[in-house]
């Protein structure tokens, strides 16, 4: 859910840009051992080394364009349930070209050797200018580049997101508006039109919510046989209000909490079909057995979903983080000089990074793992930002450190000592 924290211990038109000319890269060893597995028509290996290889990343590669800014490949569009850098791909390049399509932003598409992956850019649109992408690592191969056409002029979301509130139709004015502003087909979406009447397993607007966005369902039980429902997505009224990348931060979010849910279930079924007893002792020894094997990410989140003693820390750590990074990197206000701006505007943009601080709360309160691989990732990504964006990230901190008491300062603290 994408609300204020509580402390706990326990988805038109476009133009193709040809890609640039790409000088190879030296293979890894995991790539030429992919190279080898393939070949060998040893498509199991072949798959563990994919996988091994995904876990490590794709994002916040360089992305140089003709444009003020080089741009940046920050996040990979993925089917709700499926979590960037682990998803194995389309198996077509027509099925990557449909998501890439429906992108409001510039993508790339990349294959890996014969799977296919879109991966999102800073860039809007590339005014016409040719893109020059380097070649991606480990084997990755650039396959196109989609720049869409249908540029919305500035302020335009906006005036349809209020034209839509006094709509006769609201929820096909909402449900277009969400089409808009995302990569999600019409299909992927649907209409809540009040609390607990929803579509499972699609994005739901739900003007009736309180909180930004909500994830269904939040916790389950493993025992027993009932069906689980697919993980749903519901977004509340405030995202369309605040403009397309504040309703895209929302959706990446709730996408965190759809895919934590998602590799629950799929290891609960896992689980049933190996049980010798029903209990929840015994599935929570079953899980223990494989922590070894699966991402810590997804432990602890299956741990929480199922237990409700352990809280919802966890998920919302992992979560607020990916929603931050991707609205602060794209906040026009936060790569301005900080120099240049005044008193009014620097309390504006700060008021627009405090999701920073709700991650932080929960991650004061999170699983170890949890903590080590967020505070990991959170760094990483703003060694990659521009200057400005870094300065004002470290100005927030001290504007936080001067505040009444309520911000994360053990997060900061430890966030500090690595920027």
């Amino acid at each position: 859910m994408h609300r204020a924290p509580v402390s706990t211990r326990a988805g038109p038109a476009i133009r193709r840009v040809a890609p640039a000319v790409l000088r190879p890269q030296a293979p890894g060893r995991a790539g030429r051992l992919l190279d080898l597995q393939t070949r060998a028509g040893n498509r199991a290996v072949a798959q563990m080394v994919l996988q091994r290889r995904g876990a490590q990343g794709l994002l916040d590669k360089p992305v140089a364009v003709k444009a003020p800014l080089a741009q940046v490949i920050d996040d990979e569009l993925v089917p709700i349930g499926q979590a960037p850098g682990r998803f194995e791909g389309f198996t077509t390049k027509a099925e990557a070209a449909a998501i890439a399509q429906r992108s409001p932003e510039v993508t790339v598409i990349v294959s890996d050797p014969d799977r296919f992956h879109v991966l999102r850019t800073t860039a809007t649109t590339l005014g016409g200018a040719k893109a020059t992408v380097p070649a991606m690592p480990k084997g990755w191969t650039v396959v196109e580049v989609v720049e869409p056409t249908n540029v919305s002029a500035p302020g335009a979301f906006e005036k349809d997101a209020t034209a839509a509130t006094s709509s006769q139709d609201k929820p096909t004015a909402y449900r277009n508006l969400l089409v808009r502003g995302s990569h999600l087909a019409l299909g992927e979406t649907a209409w809540s039109p009040s609390a607990g009447k929803w579509v499972d397993g699609k994005v739901n607007v739900a003007l009736w919510l309180k909180s930004r966005g909500r994830h269904e369902p939040a916790e389950v039980d493993p025992t027993g046989t009932a069906a689980i429902p697919a993980p749903t997505i519901l977004m509340g009224q405030s995202p369309f209000d605040e403009g397309a990348v504040s309703m895209r931060s929302t959706l990446l979010h709730e996408s965190r909490h759809a895919y934590h849910m998602a590799r629950t279930i799929e290891l609960i079924q896992a689980w049933r079909t190996a049980r010798k007893q029903d209990t929840l002792a015994t599935w929570q020894k079953w899980l223990k057995a494989k922590k070894s094997s699966v991402p810590a990410e997804v432990y602890q989140t299956t741990w929480a979903a199922t237990d409700p003693t352990y809280g919802t820390a966890t998920t919302e750590t992992y979560s607020y983080m990916h929603g931050f990074m991707y609205r602060f990197r794209r906040d026009d206000d936060a790569g301005r000089d900080p120099a240049t701006m005044d008193a009014a505007g620097t309390r504006a943009l700060y008021l627009r990074m405090l999701s920073l601080n709700s991650m932080g709360e929960f991650y004061e309160h999170a699983a170890q793992d949890a903590r080590d691989s967020t505070l990991a990732r959170i760094a990483a990504w703003a060694g990659t930002l521009s200057a400005h964006h870094l300065q004002h990230l470290r100005d927030f901190m001290t504007w936080n450190a001067k505040g009444p008491g309520d911000a994360p300062r053990v997060f900061y603290r430890e966030l500090a000592k690595r920027l």
